[in-house]
């Protein structure tokens, strides 16, 4: 019996969850991931009652994680979260629906929220029409407008030439008492490192290396001068004191004002990228375009 399993029978693995569901919890939640796809046969039961703290990334975790189980011929089955706003997010997230399609979802007024999506391919209007829902609520900021709608685009493209996916996940929400959008867009394919590591000039980074130079200017697993997109992202976090984690492989790193890099040992076989957001006047944002005119 592992960490996480806490019983294997004749109904299925019955799994428990860590309380606290955020990305910053991520090295428990790979744990869970990993040992829940290798338990054997059987359906999964897992235990999220003890739960007090649900995200985008969360949403997207459980959507992944079900797909998995899917397409290994097997199914899952949750308990809710008791607590009360653990459930709300639980449900406003769209996990629940997920899970079960049959279920109505309904969202709080106070919220704009994208519930969690399976994308099978790339599309511009989509991150239009996100970014749009996400920000309909919150004060009129150009560059904020623009950048968020560049965040959706550039991390689902990705997901798909880099990550040599078919599938990615994306869950939003925005809170206008805030001025506030948070957002995770997940995949479930190669991740930054195999994806770095297949250009010769990188084979011999590690993971929390690969990860980190995937973020500067100019670098990419196919050319070096096109890395230009997951560059400026990271340049909207560092600039507008946002809140940006790229968790691949054995890596996590979470980029602000500073940037802190973390190995993770249970490691997530794909990429997730969560962003935080808030409106501000002098909010900075360059285009692609603006800077290739530098």
């Amino acid at each position: 019996m592992s960490r996480w399993i806490t019983n294997i029978s004749d109904h299925g693995t019955f799994v428990s969850l860590p309380a606290d569901l955020k990305i910053s919890n991520a090295k428990r939640l790979n744990e869970v991931f990993n040992e829940v796809l290798k338990s054997g046969a059987g359906d999964i039961f897992i235990d999220a009652k003890g739960v007090y703290n649900i995200s985008p990334f969360t949403a997207c975790w459980f959507a992944a994680l079900k797909d998995q189980l899917v397409e290994l011929g097997r199914s899952i089955r949750i308990i809710p979260p008791e607590k009360e706003y653990a459930l709300h997010q639980y449900s406003n997230l769209g996990i629940e629906t997920y899970l079960k399609p049959e279920i109505p979802q309904t969202i709080p007024k106070k919220y704009s929220t994208f519930p969690v999506t399976k994308l099978t391919e790339p599309s511009y209007p989509l991150a239009g029409t996100v970014s749009k829902l996400l920000t309909e609520r919150l004060r009129k900021v150009e560059n904020f407008h623009k950048a968020l709608h560049f965040a959706i685009r550039e991390v689902v493209e990705n997901s798909f030439e880099h990550g040599k996916t078919n599938q990615c996940y994306m869950c939003a929400y925005s809170v206008p008492s805030k001025q506030m959008v948070r957002l995770c867009i997940l995949d479930t394919g190669i991740g930054i490192p195999a994806s770095m590591r297949a250009n010769p000039k990188y084979t011999n980074l590690d993971d929390l290396e690969a990860v980190e130079r995937a973020s500067q200017y100019g670098v990419s697993s196919k050319a070096e001068e096109r890395g230009i997109g997951l560059y400026l992202l990271r340049d909207v976090a560092e600039k507008n004191e946002a809140e940006l984690t790229i968790l691949s492989g054995h890596a996590k790193i979470d980029i602000s004002k500073s940037i802190r890099r973390t190995y993770i040992e249970s490691p997530f076989s794909g990429t997730a990228v969560k962003l935080t957001l808030r409106t501000r006047k002098d909010f900075y944002y360059i285009s692609v375009a603006d800077w290739e005119a530098l």
